[in-house]
């Protein structure tokens, strides 16, 4: 279950508003499905978090520029790890990200193909923009998609048929 929490916002009415919607949802689902839920544990939350800056009209989220581009400041703690890390040194982009961002096309890197084209009969392909997927039957009975950027093979995976069930 997902809740999003708008508006402006305090620890305290936070949980108490969390506490209701869960309390209710676990209700429901236990008269609707017959289930007994034993307990609910948070897993994680997201939360903005803006400063009111003397001589600004309106809060602000805080930023930090990377690679020429604007990032919101942001803090990853691990509870259970014990561990907190922020992007004011590093982004936490990914490289991807940056380079659409900073308008380049990213190319992904060659892989070489696992499999001989003698084993593999094409059964379907798809193409979008510089893209294009290649679905094919192999002879021992799998199926194999291969992905392709500008003709290059950039991701292949196969496919393995679920066992029948008896």
């Amino acid at each position: 279950m997902k809740v999003t929490f708008v508006g402006e916002l305090n620890i305290d009415i936070i949980a108490k508003k969390l506490l209701e919607v869960t309390e209710s949802t676990i209700q429901r689902l236990e008269k609707e499905h017959g289930v007994k839920i034993n307990g609910t544990k948070i897993h994680e939350a997201d939360f903005s978090v803006k400063f009111d800056v003397e001589g600004m009209d309106e809060p602000q989220m805080l930023t930090v520029n990377h690679h020429g581009m604007a990032e919101p400041f942001q803090w990853i703690v691990d509870m259970d790890e014990n561990t907190e890390i922020n992007n004011q040194e590093k982004s936490m982009f990914d490289e991807y990200t940056v380079k659409k961002y900073q308008g380049v096309e990213h190319e992904f890197k060659e892989v070489k193909s696992e499999y001989k084209k003698k084993d593999l009969t094409k059964e379907s392909s798809e193409e979008f923009g510089d893209m294009s997927k290649v679905v094919y039957q192999h002879k021992d009975g799998f199926k194999v998609v291969q992905v392709f950027q500008n003709k290059k093979l950039i991701q292949e995976y196969k496919l393995i048929p679920k066992k029948e069930q008896a």
